[in-house]
């Protein structure tokens, strides 16, 4: 895995898991290692979504061990109908930075690196928005199976008291069983009405 020189003693990695998804929480965690994992720890390490649930697992423990500091941005499907995707992203990323930053000693020069096009606003520390950052740098591919684990977790334990959505299995996204369900049932409190639109038109509004 490559990694990206940003003259930084310490490299935060940022990414969020469930923006696109139909229901659920949207989840952004920022990452922060003092101790560096051996390499053979990172071999599997990559963009979260191209790992299976247990390898993903496997590596989260690995993460916990070895992660100096991580800061959890979490906000709720009600709250992304209400502000829309976009402030609700830098809600998100904000919250999980805003975390993390007082666990951080102050003698450590920072660099923020984000997954994607987009850098944080608001943020006041130097940071580099990189397109598959989670393929590129190992520390955002940390932060993305952290998010990603948390986040199926949550959806596990949603889909006991809404089981027939099937969010165990599809964590929330629009696969076809998941779409069915919604018209044979109706959206939950837990759906985005704003991303159920098109499927159900007015309905949804």
């Amino acid at each position: 895995m490559q990694k990206i020189v940003v003259g930084s003693n310490l490299i935060i990695g940022l990414d969020e898991v469930g923006r696109g998804c139909l229901a659920g929480p949207m989840v952004a965690v920022a990452a922060a290692f003092h101790d560096i994992p051996k390499p053979t720890d990172l071999a599997q390490l990559t963009d979260s979504k191209k790992l299976s649930e247990e390898v993903r697992e496997k590596l989260f423990g690995i993460l916990m061990w070895h992660v100096g500091d991580f800061g959890v941005g979490y906000v709720s499907a009600e709250d992304i109908d209400v502000m829309g995707m976009t402030a609700a992203w830098n809600y998100t990323c904000l919250a999980a930075l805003e975390e993390l930053h007082p666990k951080i000693p102050a003698t450590y020069k920072t660099k923020l690196v984000v997954d994607g096009r987009d850098e944080v606003p608001r943020y006041d520390y130097p940071q580099e928005a990189v397109v598959k950052a989670d393929l590129k740098v190992w520390q955002v591919s940390a932060a993305s199976v952290i998010a990603k684990v948390l986040r199926d977790r949550d959806m596990k334990y949603l889909s006991e008291f809404y089981p027939e959505y099937r969010w165990s299995v599809n964590k929330g996204y629009g696969t076809k069983d998941h779409q069915e369900a919604i018209l044979k049932y109706g959206p939950t409190p837990l759906h985005r009405r704003l991303f159920l639109r098109k499927l159900l038109g007015r309905e949804a509004d």
